[in-house]
């Protein structure tokens, strides 16, 4: 979790999480211009990601993309004990003297379309049905930046975008960005609600595109299982028919992931999400089942409850 020890994370409108760190200090940003001036020395590696604080005021609701001024920054140079910067590209939202700013950064995590995979434990027995408890990749400015543009696990009984898998649920799905899609359509009767089990394993798996099984490679593909956290095998969930990956949604393909964490929370921000989140972790890449079946394993053996 980028360096936060986070672990036994309830829901509420307070406990959410996004990664990124706050600098000291503050900035001056000018609309048009690539140079950033800090008021006190930072120490950045190049291609750092800038957010700048009062730029969340350039981007109303429900004006993505295209009246929206608030993106993250990158710096195009190592900074050393430095206060200024050169950007990658000029400044897009309004001038601001002195705004807060924050190192939205992550390592190792995937971006664009390439593969990934998350696990997380989870208690079974709380859920919410409305937007979203999340863990996993999102957008690093916070915004809906629209479809495909985030990958995590989502967890709940909701359909309020129009999702939902077999039963009443809760279910896993991928929260893709403006969906959490139990599968590749609106309704997939075959990923059955999740109910039973005190603690519960979830696992999302995307690949690139062009490594997608036969068939798939134009939709993309992406793979959710779940299972008992205290015994058990993991079960497929998408696609459990074929017991392998299966296509994602139209429109959703290829993923434009931009290496952002999220806990309890949409990519957007939405905080009405239910959960109780324990353990979880993201790769770059997507392992073998083979691997999966070990993680679980794993799993039960740390004694859940126990």
């Amino acid at each position: 979790m980028g360096g936060h020890t986070v672990y036994g994370i309830k829901n509420g409108s307070n406990v959410a999480y996004h990664s990124g760190a706050p600098l000291s200090g503050t900035a001056s940003v000018t609309k048009g211009s690539s140079t950033v001036t800090f008021s006190s020395p930072q120490t950045l590696p190049a291609n750092t990601a800038l957010l700048f604080v009062d730029n969340t005021k350039d981007c109303p609701m429900n004006s993505y993309p295209n009246n929206c001024g608030y993106k993250a920054n990158f710096t195009a140079a190592a900074m050393n004990a430095a206060t200024t910067v050169t950007l990658t590209a000029n400044y897009v939202g309004s001038s601001y003297s002195a705004t807060r700013v924050y190192n939205a950064s992550t390592k190792g995590l995937a971006t664009g379309d390439e593969a990934e995979a998350e696990y997380t434990v989870l208690d079974g027995k709380t859920y919410g049905t409305l937007c979203c408890f999340d863990y996993g990749g999102a957008e690093m400015t916070g915004f809906d930046e629209g479809n495909a543009t985030m990958e995590a696990i989502s967890w709940g009984a909701t359909n309020q975008f129009g999702q939902s898998g077999g039963g009443s649920g809760p279910w896993i799905s991928a929260d893709i960005e403006n969906g959490m899609y139990e599968g590749g359509s609106n309704s997939v009767p075959t990923n059955t609600s999740i109910t039973g089990f005190p603690y519960v394993t979830l696992m999302l798996k995307g690949l690139s595109a062009k490594d997608c099984p036969s068939g798939l490679t134009g939709s993309g593909c992406f793979a959710l299982k779940a299972g008992n956290a205290t015994s058990g095998n993991l079960e497929w969930k998408w696609n459990a028919t074929t017991k392998n990956y299966g296509a994602r949604p139209a429109g959703y393909s290829p993923q434009k992931k931009q290496g952002a964490i999220i806990l309890g929370t949409g990519g957007d921000g939405s905080n009405t999400g239910v959960g109780i989140w324990f353990e979880g972790a993201m790769t770059m890449g997507a392992p073998p089942d083979s691997v999966d079946d070990q993680i679980q394993a794993n799993i039960v053996a740390a004694g859940y409850g126990k």
